[in-house]
């Protein structure tokens, strides 16, 4: 017993010389332990636990200095030579664009297998090919409603809504979407003309308005809202 109270008061004593130690050579230090000898060993422990939380504090927000420095630099960096990738520092997922022919691409999974699908500004809605839709076994949601689609040269088609159960992009994660299938031979014939593979779908400007998308075409990227909802 008589040893165990040595080694407590001992513990008690190594504890205050260097609490006192810090105090002394850091007396310029805002946040040096200030000691009160009638503090007991707990109360020596709150205090460094109190220390140690202000100098979390003090990193994070220099963290965020800093961060917000090097936004700033980016931005310029972009007004003088175009440079979009500051973006990925405000929540945008930077992406390379495919190209293809006379078209640029983007490459993403559904249900984990590889999936290639036109990037298409003057398309209203994402659409999927429909012979793409069958080898990437995506189910038809039943449904009454059909809806008109007009595509290359004016050739219209009734198109079926199928249900994706993930979409990856990058880090992007979207499940359970509804998109509807038509027939693109005509984009795909075209491609094949020029040696080109054939494309899956097109992506619209729904899924590029819901990423709130910035494209670079000069460096090939797209840049999409890393938390985005379709």
């Amino acid at each position: 017993m008589i040893q165990r109270f040595l080694r407590l008061v001992g513990r008690v004593v190594l504890l205050m010389a260097v609490a006192t130690s810090s105090f002394m050579l850091g007396a310029s230090q805002p946040h040096a332990i200030v000691v009160d000898h009638s503090r007991t060993l707990a109360a020596l422990q709150l205090e460094v636990a109190r220390l140690r939380q202000n100098l979390t504090l003090e990193q994070s927000e220099k963290q965020r200095i800093i961060a917000a420095k090097a936004t700033q630099v980016a931005q310029d960096h972009w007004q003088s030579v175009g440079d979009f990738s500051f973006l990925t520092h405000v929540g945008y997922l930077e992406i390379p664009l495919v190209r293809k022919f006379d078209y640029f691409e983007i490459k993403l999974q559904f249900n984990g297998q590889d999936a290639y699908l036109l990037l298409d500004t003057g398309a209203s809605q994402t659409v999927l090919d429909r012979d793409a839709t069958q080898v990437f076994n995506l189910p038809v949601v039943p449904s009454t409603a059909k809806r008109e689609y007009v595509g290359l040269g004016g050739k219209s088609d009734t198109g079926e809504i199928v249900k994706v159960g993930s979409i990856t992009l990058g880090t992007i994660h979207l499940t359970n979407i509804d998109l509807p299938r038509i027939d693109l031979s005509a984009i795909n014939d075209t491609l094949k003309s020029q040696n080109a593979e054939a494309i899956d779908g097109l992506l619209g400007d729904d899924f590029l308005h819901s990423g709130q998308a910035v494209m670079d075409f000069e460096h090939q990227k797209i840049y999409l809202r890393a938390d985005m909802k379709f």
